[in-house]
């Protein structure tokens, strides 16, 4: 760590880049606040109108898609209690177990499981809970990547950034040579 917070203070002090247009920045925050306001604003959809079925199951998805960050492994344990009412166990174990044959992020498994509930056409339970779960997180790389290009306008930031980027690259080749590239070269 060391290195990458010398690389930041050195960049944020010797390497200051000039300020870009504030009206530039102030629409990117207007945009933001918009995006990120649709995405709280579909977090109270089962206060709205939780009465028909495809609604449910959109709200059910769109909030494990909310709340999950990380690895599409993490989905699981969030899914089975969120979608236990609407989806059986066995579809959900077929669900995780299909999704391990498959290429991608297991939020594939959505798609299963969407066309696992009861009561709603397989193919419509399928795009609503594909895009459920795919939503909140659109809306949250769309609602705050505007908010980190204004907050990068700023001098010294752009500056600390530029070497913070620069040292961990510099790191990563590091840990590439001693011990990946150097150790079996040596040894025979």
């Amino acid at each position: 760590m060391l290195p990458i917070l010398i690389a930041g203070i050195v960049g944020a002090i010797g390497f200051a880049k000039p300020q870009l247009n504030q009206t530039s920045v102030n629409i990117a925050w207007r945009r933001s606040a918009v995006i990120l306001s649709l995405f709280l604003l579909l977090l109270t959809v089962p206060w709205l109108f939780n009465q028909t079925l495809w609604v449910q199951v959109f709200n059910l998805f769109y909030q494990a898609g909310s709340f999950v960050f990380g690895g599409g492994h993490v989905v699981l344990p969030l899914l089975e209690p969120i979608v236990g009412d609407v989806v059986t166990d066995s579809a959900l174990i077929e669900g995780y177990a299909a999704a391990q044959l498959v290429p991608g992020p297991m939020f594939t498994m959505a798609s299963y499981l969407g066309a696992s509930v009861e009561g709603l056409a397989p193919v419509w339970g399928s795009i609503i809970a594909t895009i459920a779960i795919f939503l909140p997180g659109a809306l949250l790389m769309f609602g705050v990547l505007p908010i980190w290009e204004a907050v990068k306008t700023q001098p010294r930031l752009a500056g600390a950034i530029s070497l913070i980027n620069a040292s961990v690259v510099g790191l990563l080749a590091a840990a590439l040579y001693q011990p990946v590239w150097f150790p079996p070269i040596s040894n025979p």
